[in-house]
């Protein structure tokens, strides 16, 4: 996962497009005021993050990823403690905070139910298959079209609470065939044997 913080957005800039966080990467998104700050880290588990509405407090990155039931290695200190998102992007003050998800696991073909507050936008192999480019309300949102494999999803959290993501998926991971571990494990072994012959010979 990639996550960058960027202040002084409008809404147009705080869409969930690629062209988009890699311009916040960049920390060429924004006027000359802005300021971008960004780290990757890996997140194992559901997708499943929830701070709800109202929120009267500042609200932190951090405390918004460990809202899920998932880990995280990271973000670091310097993102960790920047508040996820704040208003307006009416007038160009927004922060906004970018989420690129690349998957590790190999899914089966499906369809993913997601629910967002702002945008958020799924790519299968480079291409865009479904997703809101927001900033918008709390909404599922239905993307259809995943051939299965491994997939790419940005999240936006801008203009304040509520900030969600929640993926449901009736994908599911392709299983290991039984015998491959075995099988491996078997030429593994005749590896070794044939090792040992040519030293004795």
């Amino acid at each position: 996962m990639t996550a960058v913080n960027v202040t002084s957005l409008t809404g147009t800039e705080s869409r969930a497009t690629f062209p988009n966080h890699f311009a916040a990467l960049a920390d060429t998104l924004g006027g000359v005021d802005s300021v971008s700050v960004s780290d990757s880290f890996t997140h194992d588990g559901a997708l499943n993050f929830r701070i709800g509405s109202p929120q009267t407090a500042a609200f932190s990155v951090a405390l918004w990823l460990g809202s899920g039931s998932g880990t995280a290695s990271g973000p670091d200190a310097a993102l960790g403690g920047l508040q996820l998102s704040y208003p307006s992007i009416g007038n160009g003050s927004a922060t906004s905070t970018f989420f690129r998800l690349q998957l590790t696991t190999t899914l089966t073909a499906g369809t993913f139910t997601v629910k967002h507050d702002d945008g958020m936008v799924i790519a299968d192999d480079g291409v865009v298959i479904g997703g809101r480019l927001g900033p918008n309300s709390e909404r599922p949102t239905i993307v259809t079209g995943f051939d299965g494999g491994s997939f790419q999803l940005l999240h936006v959290a801008t203009n304040g609470t509520p900030s969600v993501l929640e993926v449901d998926t009736d994908a599911s991971p392709v299983p290991v065939p039984a015998a491959l571990p075995l099988l491996l494990a078997g030429l593994g072994g005749l590896a070794w044997v044939g090792r040992r012959t040519r030293r004795a010979a």
